[in-house]
């Protein structure tokens, strides 16, 4: 019995809770209690300042507050300046971008226009199911294909600036990008009459000739001449340059009575002279571009108008100097009765109205701009983008 006794006194007593540890219970300390455990310095180093950046946002003292509304704003400021960097660069080199539809005709253009060059698959293989649509391909000569990918692009007007040196007719925007190889002749017209040639072989009737659009042969296209230098030799060179079209009967017409439309109509623009573009009583293939925000004239009685279809075809102003700037895509009532006037003008006089210097970015502005026009009938919707123009439902307007 007295051993028994002993035995339950000695587990008790290994088992009690305050006994001490030997020399071999420090492998025993996973399984300790916590007084075995201690958190590393570190950790707690880390911890307590936790503890203290909480503290501050929850409770900031007088001096911290003002530290980090000047971080804040300035943060704010960077991501801000960022954003709007960044979507300017963006916009602007993809406007900037290769068009891949202008781009596909760069063989055609490239082989340039000879007795191989054989464009008359171009309205036809190429452009079987362009509609056209009544969009002014502005400053054309500016893609790496003019004429074609506007064609392709279905505007029915297109424009090309000119200046007068050394007895030719050069296309530029500016004189000191001006190139030897860039004539009205071979960027214009000798490419005109290749595709109007193939167009209308020599059994097709004289009387009936048919236009670039193949879905629409007796749409006529427009080719506005921008001159950039006056005087009557511009004149006169650009009268004789276009004699292989005239003489195939291919230009839109007055011929003293009555306008004859034609497949091709030339409209001179710019600094031309409206008095060396409509004399009197004069039989004229080349037509003025007048001004839309200037077409009443002390002339002008309710029936006879100094701006009229036997003189001139466009009536055209800069869309910011007439109607004035719009702010946040909306224009005013105002600005509206001074659109709704131009329009109604030129129709009055059977004039085909545009604006050109349309707000071009943000996209979205311009949309609202280009919808407005449309809803308005403008006659023309002057487009520097094709790629916008081919992507909006601007063809559904006739």
């Amino acid at each position: 019995m007295s051993h028994m006794i002993e035995l339950d006194e000695f587990s008790e007593e290994q088992l009690s809770s305050t006994s001490s540890y030997g020399e071999h219970d420090g492998l025993l300390v996973p399984y300790s209690d916590a007084r075995a455990y201690e958190t590393p310095a570190c950790f707690r180093v880390v911890w307590e300042r936790l503890k203290h950046e909480v503290k501050q946002v929850v409770f900031p003292s007088a001096v911290i507050v003002p530290k980090r509304i000047a971080s804040l704003l300035y943060a704010t400021t960077l991501v801000f300046f960022g954003v709007f960097i960044s979507t300017i660069t963006i916009a602007f080199f993809r406007w900037k971008a290769t068009d891949p539809f202008d781009a596909f005709f760069a063989h055609f253009w490239d082989e340039g226009s000879s007795s191989a060059y054989k464009p008359a698959k171009y309205p036809i293989e190429f452009f079987g199911s362009v509609l056209p649509i009544p969009c002014h391909s502005h400053n054309d000569y500016w893609r790496r294909t003019p004429l074609f990918a506007a064609l392709g692009s279905g505007c029915i007007s297109i424009e090309a600036d000119i200046f007068y040196r050394n007895n030719d007719i050069f296309v530029g925007h500016v004189e000191s990008a001006l190139h030897a190889d860039r004539t009205l002749e071979s960027m214009y017209i000798n490419r005109l009459v290749d595709l109007l040639d193939g167009m209308n072989p020599p059994r097709w009737k004289a009387t009936d000739p048919k236009g670039v659009f193949y879905n629409a042969p007796k749409q006529s296209l427009t080719l506005v001449i921008d001159f950039k230098t006056a005087g009557k030799e511009t004149w006169s060179t650009l009268h004789e340059q276009l004699q292989p079209l005239r003489e195939r009967g291919w230009l839109t017409h007055w011929n003293g009575t009555h306008r004859v439309e034609r497949p091709l109509t030339i409209v001179a623009s710019g600094a031309a002279d409206f008095d060396l573009v409509a004399p009197h009583g004069s039989v004229r293939d080349i037509f003025f571009d007048a001004p839309l925000d200037e077409l009443d004239h002390p002339f002008d009685d309710g029936t006879r108008f100094r701006y009229n279809v036997s003189n001139s075809h466009l009536a055209s102003v800069n869309f910011h100097s007439a109607i004035g700037p719009v702010f946040r895509g909306k224009v005013t009532d105002e600005q509206l009765l001074l659109m709704r006037k131009h329009i109604q003008s030129a129709k009055q006089r059977g004039l085909v109205s545009r604006y050109w210097g349309t707000p071009r970015w943000p996209r979205g502005r311009r949309d609202e701009i280009w919808a407005l026009l449309v809803q308005e009938n403008i006659g023309l919707l002057n487009v520097d983008d094709l790629r916008g123009a081919r992507k909006g439902s601007w063809g559904s307007w006739s």
